[in-house]
Formats: structure tokens, sequence, C-alpha cells
């Protein structure tokens, strides 16, 4: 059983079965469990190599995650600037 509490204090009760073949409004959560090489066809994503002409991906992963660390070591040295110049600007205008 799960109860959705909205913040308008609206309650949601996510508790009615299945029946049928039709779905219900607020369905109840369901997991179906089964053995590792059941023989499932569903058991894992299957992937299946698809080659169209032309459209080849030229990035790849390494690349992406290059430029987002440099990123963010960029901001970290622009912030880390920022921060002590402004505390040392703070320290001078006191009296």
């Amino acid at each position: 059983m799960t109860l959705q509490t909205y913040s308008d204090g609206k309650t949601v009760r996510w508790i009615e079965e299945a029946s049928g073949g039709e779905e219900p409004e607020n369905p109840a959560p369901f997991l179906k469990l089964t053995a590792k090489g059941a023989g499932n066809e569903n058991d894992a994503p299957t992937t299946s190599p698809t080659s169209s002409k032309g459209s080849e991906s030229t990035s790849t992963p390494s690349a992406s995650d290059s430029t987002a660390c440099g990123l963010g070591i960029a901001g970290l040295i622009v912030g880390g600037v920022l921060g002590v110049g402004r505390r040392r600007i703070r320290h001078r205008t006191r009296p």
C-alpha cells in the first residue's frame, strides 16, 4: 500500500489492484521477481547493433567527461579567487 500526500493536504491511495485487462486509476505498486537465468526474455536489456550510413557519432564519452571536468576545475578556481578577493577587501575596510 502506498499513500501520497500533496502540499494542499490531498492524499491519494495507490492501493487498487489490476483486475481484468484495464489498469485502475490509482494502481498499487507491483514488482515481479524471477530467478536469474529463468529463461525470461525480459531478463536483461538487449542491444542490437544498428548501423545507418552517415549517422555515426564522433563524440566519445571521454571527450565530454574531460570538458565537464575542465569546466568544473575552472569554476572552482574562479570561485576561490573571488572568495579570497572579497575576504581581503572586507578586512581592509574594517576599522
